[in-house]
């Protein structure tokens, strides 16, 4: 687009010579095809080679005895396709403008609209007509060409886009593991029973060396349903319980002792609201209960209630199933460990801190991933503003030659354009840190499902340094232009100016 406009004059006299528009339509097309297919070709094959590097690791992460690479043509063919589309359909619209120019209008290049006048932020605020005449030259420049700073804006808000979505995924992984293990989750290990137990058993766990709390527990696998059904856990504890929070929306809220807390995703599965009775199955028959609350948790769906409501619902006693632990302070979890799995009532045991580590083993391959796809994204980000920034300065060239011909210091055009650009980019971030925000929100809504919630959480930290390394990339892709305009031939510049 940007080079369309530049060769405006040189499209109408090939065009008055002529060359035909459908030849003008083609050649400037080409600038789609064949960057397309320079980077498509060569990108393809990178694809299919980092395909097997990430399988390999993939597997053997797992530890999948054998791996199995392989090559499918279509796949290959189906990446160059899409990327010399993409480049042939972004070269379209200006190749179209370019077939369509009036020779005689286009000839006589760019002409002035009219007169200058204060920018709008000197409108917006009068003293801003004080500040010096280089700091007035760069904000007017802003708006004396809205295609130029509408691209670069563009650039940014593109760059911030591609760059949050990455580091907003990795964000919000780890707030999912850090909300699920650490702040949900309080016991320190669970005890499977090899069936149900009574209050002995658990208290015999109790008494172990080294464990200064046990907690009877009981999972019960149930069938939710109001017409439509959902299978799933229900899963009780003391009334009073500190081995797990509940959080629903308006925060933290204890275990009600009536009633059910269900995970939030039912209330769309299901169609239920608070207050409303649901049919509960399972292997102690069936019976209605009443819904107390929804309550937001990463992983799973389940349905808690307490034991003393479970007990009034089913008239017996509740037996356990297993028993959340909590050690005695600076204990040996190894000699806890073996003491416990010693006793006969006791089938298996977990470790929480041992299950937390192995969950972050696994989701290494999702942080390679999705570190694979911010260096890419950070990459094209540079490439956006870079070519955004470098192009604002090489279609000045005549602007900055008449400057320097009339007495303007090389170093004084420099800060000028500086200001102007980075003042772009400052009014391009706040509006890329949005839709950075809300594309992220969308792609982790992509991966819910009513066992996954991924509700995006990106740390502020983060905003705050993409905002800076945007900056400091505007800045940096400057610096070969503005080296440019210290190799600027007046004389030559001003002689085609006149031609």
């Amino acid at each position: 687009s940007r080079l369309v406009h530049a060769q405006q004059p040189h499209i109408g006299v090939l065009l008055a010579n002529g060359f035909t528009r459908r030849q003008v339509l083609g050649h400037y097309l080409g600038y789609g095809v064949v960057p397309g297919l320079a980077g498509a070709l060569p990108g393809a094959v990178a694809g299919v080679l980092l395909a097997r590097v990430i399988t390999g690791f993939y597997t053997s992460m797992l530890s999948v005895p054998v791996t199995l690479v392989q090559f499918y043509p279509a796949t290959l063919l189906t990446g160059v396709a899409f990327g010399l589309v993409t480049s042939v359909l972004a070269a379209l619209a200006p190749a179209l403008l370019a077939s369509r120019v009036a020779p005689a209008e286009a000839m006589r290049g760019t002409q002035p609209a009219g007169g200058g006048r204060a920018s709008i932020p000197e409108r917006i605020a009068p003293p801003l007509r004080r500040l010096p005449i280089p700091w007035r030259m760069a904000l007017r420049g802003i708006e004396r060409n809205p295609r130029r700073t509408v691209f670069t804006v563009l650039g940014v808000v593109l760059s911030l886009t591609l760059v949050l979505v990455s580091w907003g995924m990795l964000d919000t992984i780890v707030r999912i593991m850090d909300r699920q293990f650490v702040e949900i989750q309080q016991e320190d290990a669970t005890v499977y029973f090899t069936g149900p137990v009574g209050a002995e058993e658990v208290a015999a766990l109790e008494r172990t060396p080294g464990v200064a709390e046990a907690e009877a527990v009981l999972d019960l696998p149930v069938v939710l349903s109001t017409g439509n059904r959902y299978e799933t856990t229900l899963v009780t504890y003391q009334t009073d319980t500190t081995m797990h929070r509940f959080f629903g929306s308006d925060g933290e809220r204890p275990l009600p002792a009536e009633g059910l807390l269900l995970g939030d995703a039912l209330q769309g599965l299901l169609g239920i609201e608070e207050g409303d009775v649901v049919s509960l199955s399972g292997p102690t028959g069936t019976f209605q209960a009443e819904v107390a609350g929804f309550i937001e948790e990463p992983l799973g769906t389940m349905a808690y209630a307490s034991r003393s409501y479970l007990e009034d619902l089913t008239g017996s006693a509740v037996p356990a199933t297993a028993a959340l632990i909590r050690y005695t302070e600076g204990g040996d979890v190894t000699t806890v460990r073996a003491a416990l799995v010693e006793q006969d009532s006791v089938a298996a045991f977990e470790d929480a801190n041992a299950l937390y580590d192995t969950a972050q083993q696994y989701m290494v391959f999702f942080y390679v991933f999705v570190g694979v796809m911010l260096v890419f994204g950070g990459a094209m980000a540079f490439a956006l503003i870079f070519s955004a920034m470098s192009v604002n300065i090489a279609e000045r060239t005549r602007e900055v030659a008449t400057l320097l011909a009339v007495g303007t210091e090389r170093r004084q055009i420099s800060r000028m354009i500086t200001a102007e650009n980075m003042t772009v980019a400052i009014v391009g971030i706040p509006l890329g840190l949005l839709a950075g925000f809300v594309t992220a929100g969308q792609a982790m809504a992509s991966f819910e499902s009513d066992l996954f919630a991924f509700d995006l959480y990106i740390r502020p930290s983060t905003f705050v340094i993409s905002a800076l390394a945007i900056l400091v990339v505007a800045l940096l892709s400057q610096w070969p232009g503005l080296r440019a305009i210290g190799r600027l031939e007046i004389a030559k510049i001003v002689k085609e100016r006149s031609l």
